[in-house]
């Protein structure tokens, strides 16, 4: 019988042991603040945080990662576990959420891109938000070239960008944004830069903000971690860090050799610096391949968490672990998405899986 056909067949099944089988979710986050300009709605206000800590504490048993993860591989986890992760290590984890978690008693993991600890440079992504969606004016005309490949983008009406635009555009997503306004304009950028090597995106980055005529200095709004603001985030009983890779690299775009160096030394410096122990990962933008978790496994990570939007069951992959990203609901609106994620009703009726924000075809493709 053909693999797919045989694929097809049993589908309905697994289904059916997954929605009678205990189930549980990872959720993902990557910033507690306000900020002026979130394309990505990467961030939640302190305010709804907290609210969404008393949902988690009333509906869930909160549980580090690692633990949700060896319960999964044992069979023994319970209906409603839920893990709180972030991603990147913005300084905000610190100061804004952590307090938090410990007033709530939950505990979390964040995982940090060990590259970009201490360094005086923004995110490529925040540094192309602030060249491209603050100004109120840019010039008509941008043309960027990298690895043999130049690009121009004529900007015509979206060179002014109006109150009336910010507040269309505020709440949108890029990917779904009219190439023809500011947000789309940002998004097509961002897409030339997204899978080039580090050193290529800050070269870019500086030419943007230079053509944009913005002060390069980090806002402080926007920095990463210190080494010791790592030590201190990682002191104490609820927030403890993984890795992120060293420089944010979104894996399937490198070499087996490049993917080794990014996911190893990532893990040893951290480990050098907290001096213990690093066993938990998170693919940057989700991107991992086949031979992706075999370098995971070989490096000693325990599990590894990806960013499709799915339940948590004993049938999962522990180095595939999928996660739902969390966005800046208020706590009613947060408790009845987790509700609906926790559902087994609406898993029994649930469409495929779901990557967060776009598919990497589609990023690459625009």
């Amino acid at each position: 019988m053909p693999i797919q056909k045989l694929k097809r067949l049993l589908n309905p099944l697994k289904r059916q042991i997954q929605v009678s089988a205990p189930i549980g979710a990872v959720l993902m986050y990557h910033r507690v603040t306000e900020l002026e300009s979130d394309p990505w709605a990467l961030s939640v206000s302190p305010k709804n945080f907290a609210e969404h800590l008393e949902v988690l504490k009333q509906h869930c048993l909160v549980v580090p990662v690692e633990e949700l993860s060896q319960a999964q591989q044992q069979k023994q986890l319970s209906d409603a576990t839920v893990a709180i992760t972030f991603d990147d290590g913005y300084v905000d984890n610190l100061f804004n959420a952590k307090p938090l978690l410990e007033r709530a008693e939950l505990p979390a993991t964040v995982y940090i891109a060990s590259g970009c600890i201490g360094r005086q440079r923004e995110f490529w992504w925040d540094e192309l938000e602030k060249a491209l969606l603050l100004p109120d004016q840019l010039p008509q005309r941008l043309t960027l070239t990298a690895k043999g490949q130049t690009r121009s983008w004529e900007l015509g009406s979206a060179a002014h960008y109006s109150m009336a635009d910010r507040q269309r555009d505020r709440g949108s997503d890029p990917w779904l944004a009219d190439p023809t306004t500011r947000l789309g304009f940002y998004f097509s950028v961002w897409q030339f830069l997204w899978s080039l090597p580090v050193a290529e995106q800050e070269r870019l980055c500086d030419e943007v903000m230079a053509w944009a005529g913005v002060d390069p200095r980090v806002r402080e709004s926007h920095r990463t971690l210190t080494i010791e603001e790592l030590h201190q985030l990682d002191r104490g009983d609820f927030v403890k860090v993984g890795a992120h890779t060293v420089n944010h690299a979104f894996l399937p775009d490198h070499a087996i050799a490049v993917q080794q160096m990014e996911i190893q030394q990532s893990k040893r410096s951290i480990e050098a610096w907290l001096d213990r122990p690093i066993t938990t990962f998170s693919y940057p933008y989700g991107g991992f391949t086949p031979q992706t978790l075999g370098v995971i496994e070989q490096a000693g990570f325990s599990c590894a968490c990806s960013t499709v939007q799915e339940v948590v069951w004993w049938g999962s992959d522990r180095f595939q672990l999928p996660r739902f990203e969390v966005r800046n609901w208020d706590g009613a609106t947060f408790e009845q998405r987790l509700l609906a994620w926790l559902s087994r009703d609406s898993w029994l009726r649930k469409s495929p899986p779901r990557t967060r924000r776009f598919s990497a075809e589609t990023a690459i493709s625009a």
